[in-house]
């Protein structure tokens, strides 16, 4: 993971600004897009899962990032790593 951020309501996210935040949201930047396999597609419908929960994508899936909503796992930082395929994660509420 690149990045982590704090961004505020109203802010747009990811590739286009396809996403607008309806609340201060704490965001991930993911180095891997649609280059690296992910589907384009699941861009504001995927999830990958981040210390053991479910995180959404949200925008869209660029060539070589995405953005997910990490708001509910505090613990994360800049540098982790996420799975991006798998199975074990509870989602966030």
């Amino acid at each position: 993971m690149l990045n982590v951020k704090e961004v505020e309501a109203g802010s747009l996210i990811g590739y286009g600004g396809i996403h607008r935040a309806a609340r201060p949201m704490r965001i991930a930047v993911l180095a891997a897009g649609y280059a690296d396999g992910i589907p384009h597609r699941l861009g504001n419908r995927g999830q990958v899962i981040a210390k053991g929960r479910l995180a959404p994508i949200i925008g869209a899936v660029s060539m070589d990032l995405t953005t997910v909503d990490v708001t509910g796992i505090p613990s994360l930082r800049a540098g982790d790593s996420v799975m991006l395929l798998g199975q074990r994660g509870q989602r966030l509420d």
